[in-house]
This record gives C-alpha cells, sequence and structure tokens, in this order.
C-alpha cells in the first residue's frame, strides 16, 4: 500500500514539475527578457517592410530595364488605356521604386507620417494594379492578383496599427 501511495505521489510530483516547466517559458515569451511583446510585434513590422521592399523592387527592376515580359504586358494595357505603353511602364517602374525608397526611408527613421504614406500609396498602387489586371487585361495573371491582394491586406492592417501606435 505503501508503494502504491509514494508512486502516486511520484507521478503528482512529476506533472507538477512537468508544468512547472512549461509555464516558466510562458512569462518570458510574452512579457520579460529577450521576447517582450513589443519587441515581437517591432520585428515582425520591420520583417512585412523588408519583404515589401522587395517585392516592389523585384517589379520595379524589369520595367525599368525594359525586359520583353514587361514589355508585353504593357502593350496589353496600352491599347486599353490609350497611354504609350513605354511611358506607362516606366513611369509605373520609377512608382514602384520610388514606394520601396520610402519604405526603406520608413525602416530607418521609423516616422509614423512615413510609414501611413508608404502603406497608403502601396494600398492606391494595389488597388489600381488589381483594376488593371481584372478590367484591362485579358486573362488575369493570378500570381499578380495574389500579390496585390496580400499587399493590399498588410497595408490595411499596417494603416491601422501605425495609427493605433500614434495615438
Amino acid at each position: 500500500m505503501q508503494d502504491l501511495k509514494s508512486s502516486l505521489g511520484l507521478k503528482r510530483l512529476w506533472k507538477l514539475n512537468c508544468y512547472r516547466l512549461i509555464n516558466s517559458f510562458k512569462p518570458s515569451v510574452y512579457s520579460e527578457g529577450l521576447f517582450k511583446k513589443e519587441k515581437m510585434k517591432n520585428i515582425t513590422n520591420q520583417g512585412i517592410n523588408i519583404v515589401i521592399i522587395g517585392i516592389m523592387t523585384f517589379f520595379a527592376i524589369p520595367k525599368l530595364l525594359g525586359k520583353p515580359q514587361s514589355i508585353e504586358g504593357f502593350k496589353q494595357f496600352e491599347n486599353a488605356i490609350h497611354l504609350n505603353a513605354d511611358f506607362f511602364r516606366i513611369f509605373t517602374g520609377i512608382s514602384e521604386l520610388g514606394l520601396a525608397l520610402l519604405f526603406l526611408i520608413f525602416v530607418i527613421y521609423k516616422n509614423t507620417t512615413i510609414g501611413k504614406i508608404a502603406f497608403s500609396f502601396l494600398l492606391i498602387t494595389m488597388i489600381a494594379a488589381l483594376a488593371l489586371e481584372f478590367f484591362v487585361r485579358p486573362e488575369p495573371k493570378n500570381l499578380l492578383v495574389i500579390i496585390a491582394v496580400i499587399l493590399a491586406v498588410v497595408s490595411v492592417f499596417r494603416l491601422k496599427t501605425i495609427k493605433q501606435a500614434s495615438k
């Protein structure tokens, strides 16, 4: 009988120690130490900004360099919106590169006004890109639509969080 009691005591002690071990990590992850909740938000937000810089640069460079695929895509737009394809391609490339530069300035200086301008510009750009994909291009490219929707949603989310942080 004594062995059964001591066995139950050991099981209870084991469960208690496991529970304490698991719960000992919660405070360090959420409220103190290296992984403060605010610090994790900042790291996530900066990561989002850097990804946006990469995406906008990735799409701007072929337009500015006049890659054949980019030229072909803008020829489709020329017939529908009656703008010179080369002018519109270069204008779009400069706009995207300017947006990437704006985000780079936001990453470096963390100025909320610049952040609001950058994310507003990104949202407007993505809405325009979606409009062009659906109403001008003969057949929308699914990957471009997905990227534009994701960037638009991220920009709305970040505009909301930047406004909350500045209050």
